[in-house]
């Protein structure tokens, strides 16, 4: 069984979590709750649980606090919340999953899948070339996200998620950098460091020296690693 608690300051969602736990992820054991990241600690210490689904506003205390402490230990965590704005604090925070409320029965499974699994990487990379308009499909947190791939900047690597740029927003993915590298490959897109890939189009000035970098037209600048400065070259003179 896997040692869980959850720690939310709203009984009813607790309630509701505890529910759709029993009824859909019958590997969990719940072996408490809590209302507040004070009480909660006690409890990790204590219990020394696997899992924990983690509010992040609650009156005595923000969540993302109790990750911070508690994110060297061996437990995983799976962010609920209602605000999405959090996302990229929590993965930075090492957090499992990040589920938006009201929490649906396959955004949970998915998640307790994915600590099973220990792989972070469960969706297929969705591609629409219709109207020589390419686009790409990114599972969000929320949803999936359509992005244009001429309005995509650069895309980053964090653990096994990616975050892209689009100048306007940053949009986070489940899925890993290395599956996007495959899927954009001879599409204008180059890695120039082992967590970034980077639009050709998008390179105003490169940089080189001791030290390469990249500016792109936002002004962003990016380093790029020696092992990548060969291809990064390539594809600059290909893009010419």
């Amino acid at each position: 069984m896997i040692k869980t608690i959850i720690v939310d300051d709203e009984p009813s969602a607790i309630k509701v979590l505890k529910l759709m736990i029993g009824q859909h992820c019958p590997e969990l054991q719940i072996v408490a709750t809590s209302d507040n990241i004070s009480d909660a600690y006690q409890q990790i210490i204590s219990l020394n649980p696997n899992l924990i689904f983690l509010d992040i506003n609650m009156p005595k205390g923000n969540g993302l606090e109790l990750l911070e402490r508690i994110q060297h230990q061996s437990l995983k965590t799976v962010l609920t919340t209602a605000y999405q704005q959090f996302a990229i604090e929590a993965l930075r925070l090492s957090a499992l999953d990040y589920l938006l409320k009201p929490i649906g029965k396959e955004e949970l499974r998915s998640a307790v899948d994915r600590y099973n699994s220990k792989d972070e990487s469960t969706s297929k990379v969705v591609g629409n070339f219709d109207n020589h308009n390419p686009r790409i499909s990114i599972k969000t947190v929320d949803g999936l996200t359509i992005l244009n791939l001429q309005d995509i900047q650069f895309i980053e690597s964090f653990r096994n998620y990616s975050i892209f740029h689009n100048g306007v927003e940053e949009i986070v993915s489940s899925k890993s950098l290395g599956e996007y590298e495959t899927f954009l490959e001879g599409l204008g897109f180059v890695r120039i460091h082992r967590s970034t890939i980077v639009q050709v189009s998008q390179i105003k000035k490169l940089r080189r020296g001791k030290n390469w970098s990249v500016k792109l037209i936002s002004n962003r600048e990016l380093e790029v690693s020696r092992k990548n400065q060969e291809e990064l070259n390539r594809a600059l003179e290909k893009s010419l």
